[in-house]
C-alpha cells in the first residue's frame, strides 16, 4: 500500500510540474490564484489571451483564432463600421449591426472604425496556423500567431519575391535585394496588414519565437518627433498609400530632411529615413490631392514641387525612388522657435530597432509664402 501511494504521489508531482513549466498557460487555484494545496483547492488552467487595443477612429485588426469571432463580440456598441476586402457591416442606431460581414476569421485584415477607445481580450483556445492564400495584387492579411516578430523573421519561411510590399497602418516595407527593408519594426498580434504580392502564392508565417541578436546593424532610421508642423493622426483615415522617395535640389540629391505629406493644410504622413531613402506612409481617401513640404537645415519650411493623387498604392522603389524637388523660389517669414525631439533609431539586419538616441533641438521655423501649415502655439 505504501509503495502504491508513493507511486501515485510521484505521478501527480510529475504532472503538476510539467503544467507549471508551460510558458503559454498560467496555473492557479480558485482561491489564491496560485498552485496550492489545502481544502477547497481547485486546479484552474488559465488560457492565454489576445488583447486588442482599438483606438477612436480607424484601426487595422486581425486575430489568430481557429474559430471565427462575431463582429458584435469584438466591437460591441463602440464599433461603428467594419470592412473586409469584400464585405461590410455597420452599427445602425435603430437595427444594430447590419450587413454581410457577421464574423471575423483568422488570416484576414479588417478595417474597423470605432467611436471610442476600447480594449478587447479574446481567450486563445487554438491558433489557426494555416497558410494564407495570396493572389497577385493587394491582399488584406492577418497575423496568425500570438507573439511579435521582426518582419524578416515572421516571413522567414515565406516565398517573398522582389517587389512584394507590405503596409502596416502608418508603416511600409518592400522586399528588395533579397531582404525586407522599410519602417515596419515588427509584425504584431492583433494588427492587420496589406500585402501586395507579385504573384499568386501562399503566405506562410514562421511559427518559432525569435531570438534577438543585435550584434549587427542594417540601417539607421531618422525621424523628427513632436514637431507641431508635422503632426499626424492616421486614425482618421481608413486607407493608406506610401512613397519611397529621394529629395533633390535641381539635379543634386540632398540629405534627407524631414518631409511631410499634406492634403490642404492637414499633415497626412511624415517621412522616416531608411538606408538613405524617404519612406512616407500617407493616410487618406481615394481622390485626395497630396502635396509635400520639408524643413531645411535652417528651419525654413519649403514647398516641394511634386504632388500625387491618393490611390492607396505604392509609389517609388529603392531602385527608382520618387524624385521630390525642393522649391527654392520662395522666401520664408520667421515666426517662432520650435523645440523638437530628434530620435535616431538604429536597426539590425532583421529590421529590429535596437538603439534610440534622443536629443532636444531648437530651431527657428518659417512659414513660406504666408501659408498656414497648422494651428499651434509654439
Amino acid at each position: 500500500m505504501k509503495r502504491l501511494l508513493f507511486c501515485l504521489s510521484f505521478i501527480i508531482f510529475h504532472i503538476s510540474f510539467s503544467i507549471a513549466q508551460n510558458d503559454d498557460i498560467e496555473v492557479t487555484d480558485s482561491t489564491s490564484n496560485n498552485w496550492g494545496g489545502g481544502s477547497g483547492g481547485e486546479l484552474n488552467i488559465q488560457k492565454p489571451i489576445l488583447s486588442l487595443s482599438l483606438n477612436d477612429g480607424w484601426n487595422w485588426v486581425s486575430h489568430p483564432l481557429k474559430n471565427s469571432v462575431a463582429v458584435s463580440t469584438i466591437l460591441g456598441e463602440d464599433g461603428y463600421r467594419v470592412l473586409s476586402q469584400t464585405k461590410e457591416m455597420i452599427n445602425d442606431d435603430a437595427y444594430g449591426w447590419v450587413g454581410n460581414l457577421s464574423e471575423l476569421v483568422a488570416g484576414q485584415c479588417y478595417k474597423v472604425q470605432m467611436t471610442g477607445q476600447k480594449t478587447v481580450t479574446l481567450p486563445i483556445d487554438e491558433l489557426c496556423t494555416e497558410a494564407i492564400s495570396l493572389r497577385k495584387g493587394w491582399n488584406w492579411v492577418g497575423y496568425n500567431y500570438n507573439f511579435s516578430a521582426s518582419l524578416s523573421h515572421a516571413l522567414q519561411n515565406n516565398f517573398s519575391e522582389e517587389g512584394d510590399i507590405i503596409f502596416g497602418k502608418g508603416s511600409t516595407a518592400i522586399f528588395f535585394g533579397g531582404q525586407w527593408i522599410g519602417d515596419i519594426e515588427s509584425i504584431i498580434p492583433g494588427q492587420g496588414y496589406m500585402y501586395k504580392s507579385v504573384s499568386n502564392k501562399m503566405l506562410v508565417y514562421n511559427n518559432e519565437k525569435e531570438v534577438i541578436n543585435s550584434s549587427q546593424y542594417n540601417h539607421t532610421l531618422h525621424t523628427q518627433e513632436n514637431n507641431p508642423i508635422f503632426t499626424v493622426d492616421n486614425s482618421k483615415y481608413s486607407s493608406q498609400m506610401s512613397v519611397i522617395g529621394k529629395l533633390y535640389s535641381g539635379n543634386e540629391p540632398l540629405l534627407p530632411w524631414t518631409v511631410g505629406a499634406f492634403c490642404g493644410d492637414v499633415c497626412r504622413g511624415v517621412s522616416n529615413v531608411v538606408s538613405g531613402l524617404l519612406f512616407i506612409s500617407i493616410g487618406g481617401e481615394i481622390g485626395d490631392i497630396i502635396t509635400f513640404r520639408t524643413i531645411d537645415n535652417d528651419g525654413v519650411i519649403r514647398e516641394i514641387k511634386e504632388e500625387l493623387n491618393f490611390d492607396g498604392d505604392m509609389h517609388g522603389s529603392p531602385l527608382s525612388p520618387v524624385a521630390l524637388h525642393v522649391n527654392y523660389d520662395q522666401t520664408g517669414i520667421e515666426t517662432s522657435v520650435v523645440h523638437t525631439s530628434i530620435i535616431d533609431k538604429t536597426y539590425d539586419l532583421n529590421g529590429r530597432r535596437i538603439r534610440d538616441e534622443k536629443g532636444l533641438h531648437s530651431h527657428p521655423v518659417r512659414i513660406v509664402n504666408k501659408k498656414k501649415v497648422v494651428s499651434a502655439t509654439y
